[in-house]
């Protein structure tokens, strides 16, 4: 699993192809498969504004008085995103395909290990 701790759109999004291409090559050679419909990616989005100020008065360098105040306020939001996945060429993308090779064109691992 990816860590998602501070993760991007791009990132967030080639993990999800990362996830496809590793459960196309799980499923290689099973007589069940599935076709990939819409994919979606919710993100949580934290906005938030602080102000802060801190004062202090010194008195002849013994004795040190000084106060600090901080003010924050944030928001979450959330951004839902649908991806559908498809093949180089434009056709559906497919788990467990029966193919050699990936819809991107490059060889399956099964594939590649038997050449």
């Amino acid at each position: 699993m990816v860590d998602v701790a501070e993760l991007g759109l791009a990132e967030a999004i080639e993990a999800v192809r990362l996830q496809l291409r590793r459960a196309q090559d799980a499923g290689r050679g099973s007589d069940v498969r599935f076709a990939v419909g819409p994919v979606e990616v919710e993100f949580a989005v934290d906005v938030s504004k602080k102000a802060g100020g801190e004062a202090s008065v010194k008195v002849l360098g013994l004795l040190s008085l000084g106060g600090k105040g901080e003010l924050s306020q944030g928001q979450t939001h959330r951004v839902k995103i649908s991806l559908t996945p498809i093949g180089v060429g434009g056709e559906p993308f497919e788990v467990a395909a029966s193919a050699p090779t990936r819809p991107d064109g490059s060889p399956s691992p099964e594939s590649a290990a038997r050449g």
